[in-house]
């Protein structure tokens, strides 16, 4: 019944629903897989200088087990907990990429993640180009003080590069976009009934 709804929806059992009521934070470890549901476990993004990144996966590759537990009917609320673990620790993920019966695994580190936002000025050109890896808690201000930063330094012009980025908060997008606009529409949010199209409109 749940999968017939969306990749994000599944069913959740008692102890799993805890873990959500009582808003238990992940491990600090992670891979920097962010990932959906396709038949198996599918990669939705790879977080910048991951494990995952380095390991050289990729954004479409499947996830067919994590460790010894097949992926076929795990939601991804329990495959991201299984990813995630202690700082230093080890997890085995089997991946599947174009050929289903070529398997290989792979051994990834849990580290904790980069910052979510970077920037550099271009080489020879008075442009900043900061890039925000992830909407995380915080990140709209940060790419506001690096934007800041950067026009201080000398900037003219700014790029941000928000290039294969699945991971973060829906709000915290929003906040990132509302920095460099001032007014109107920054988004349209709906749901399945069109009368749920909500406005969001910029700050200010």
């Amino acid at each position: 019944l749940a999968e017939s709804l969306d990749p994000s929806s599944a069913f959740l059992p008692p102890a799993e629903v805890a873990l959500v009521e009582k808003n238990v934070p992940l491990p600090e470890g992670d891979t920097g897989l962010v990932i959906t549901r396709q038949f198996y476990l599918r990669v939705l993004g790879v977080r910048d200088g991951s494990p995952a990144a380095r390991a050289g996966l990729r954004s479409g590759d499947y996830i067919r087990m994590i460790g010894d537990t097949p992926t076929r009917d795990m939601s991804v609320f329990t495959g991201t907990r299984l990813l995630r673990g202690a700082v230093g620790s080890s997890v085995k993920v089997m991946v599947i990429r174009g050929n289903a019966a070529e398997p290989h695994e792979v051994t990834l580190t849990r580290e904790k993640v980069a910052p979510a936002v970077r920037g550099e000025m271009a080489a020879k050109e008075k442009v900043a180009v900061i890039r925000l890896a992830a909407f995380d808690a915080g990140a709209a201000d940060a790419l506001r003080a690096e934007a800041e930063r950067w026009t201080k330094n000398g900037a003219t012009a700014l790029v941000v590069d928000i290039r294969g980025v699945a991971d973060g908060a829906y709000d915290e997008a929003i906040k990132a976009a509302q920095v460099f606009v001032a007014s109107g529409t920054v988004a349209w949010r709906a749901g399945r009934d069109a009368a749920q199209k909500e406005q969001v409109p910029a700050a200010g």
